[in-house]
């Protein structure tokens, strides 16, 4: 019986896959040199045919590969190879993350020291050049919802969104290992039998999204430690695989799991509370936004500051959630290899000064 199984989740990105299996390769060859047997599992979710035999071609010899005829979705994935393995620990991870030395080694540490806890992730970077450095995870439960509609009836939107930023800075950049609400699913090392206890592993009526959501949920309620192991390092590249549905997919995930944990009225308004609370970017006037347009190519941004700041991107006016910079100096330039990654979309971006949380600039653009 192998100690550890990784499980990456393919679908229809063979170059991504390689890189990640060439880290993850790497991390296994570590731990087994320390006597740890590893397993190293690819399932295969329907991807197009000429994939198919190009993964048939590239994929090392000591990966096993199963292949499904139907598009799982992740959860159900994850939850395949779950169940063929008898491996005690069991890391899943998205085919876009590239595993950095000694990233394996201290998430099995975390869980080795931490016997109580039932999940350990790492710190996510969204760039090759260790830039950027991603939220380890964001709460989707009714607490959140309620205190987002809290702030938009008290007018007080800007402000709270740089207390999320504050406690995401916190949690990003810590230096030792701590618990946390909840973590990403990109990449997550499981403990089965306390995993099991909670109810199993991913909901299987899940298609994409809010599965690490629900498992952290439930995790949570069984009073079992989440771990944030900043130690283990890996670089996401998030979204490269991303489907043309992926809003429609959200919106079902996310009623399904507020259906699930709060029942169908309460989920109903839950979802039209969230739904009034989204703040619009007029009300982030006083930042007094730098519109950079449709920018055909990587965006420069400077600042005036005396000393060093903090730099977030995100997705929405309010950017929670986001990735985070530290700034010795006003400025930060993503290199172009970043801005071929980033998919097309609306970005908002803000440089704060990291002691007083004063917002120094604030840009909106468009990648085209």
């Amino acid at each position: 019986m192998p100690d550890l199984t990784c499980v990456v989740v393919h679908w229809n990105v063979p170059d991504l896959l390689a890189d990640c299996l060439e880290g993850l390769r790497a991390e296994a060859e570590r731990l087994r040199q320390r006597g740890l047997a590893v397993e190293l599992v690819v399932v295969d979710s329907a991807s197009r045919p000429e994939v198919r035999r190009q993964l048939e071609v590239q994929t090392p010899a000591d990966v096993r590969i199963l292949w499904s005829d139907e598009n799982l979705g992740y959860p159900r994935a994850c939850n395949w190879a779950y169940d063929v393995s008898d491996a005690p620990r069991v890391l899943l991870s998205n085919p876009d993350v590239l595993y950095l030395p000694g990233a394996l080694e201290a998430l099995m540490r975390a869980l080795d020291e931490s016997p109580a806890a039932a999940l350990a992730g790492p710190a996510s970077w969204w760039d090759r050049e260790r830039t950027l450095l991603l939220n380890p995870g964001y709460e989707e439960d009714g607490e959140r919802i309620e205190q987002d509609a809290a702030a938009r009836r008290a007018g007080a939107w800007p402000d709270h969104a740089l207390a999320w930023q504050r406690r995401m800075a916190e949690t990003a950049f810590a230096a030792e290992r701590r618990p946390v609400q909840m973590l990403s699913g990109a990449c997550l090392l499981v403990r089965r039998d306390l995993v099991d206890a909670a109810g199993g592993l991913f909901d299987p009526a899940l298609f994409l999204y809010y599965d690490d959501t629900d498992l952290c949920q439930r995790l949570r309620a069984h009073r079992m430690p989440i771990l944030y192991e900043p130690r283990a390092e890996i670089v996401h590249l998030f979204n490269q695989s991303r489907r043309s549905d992926v809003a429609d997919r959200m919106a079902t995930s996310r009623r399904h799991f507020l259906d699930k944990h709060y029942g169908a009225g309460e989920a109903g308004r839950l979802l039209q509370l969230a739904a009034a609370s989204v703040p619009r970017e007029a009300e982030f006037a006083a930042w007094e936004v730098r519109d950079l347009g449709v920018a055909a190519r990587p965006v420069s941004f400077s600042w005036a500051a005396p000393g060093a700041s903090l730099f977030a991107l995100g997705l929405n006016p309010q950017i929670v959630p986001a990735a985070l910079a530290r700034c010795p100096r006003p400025e930060l330039s993503p290199s172009a290899r970043f801005w071929e990654q980033l998919t097309p979309g609306p970005y908002w971006a803000r440089a704060t000064d990291p002691g007083s949380d004063r917002v120094l600039a604030y840009w909106k653009f468009v990648k085209p």
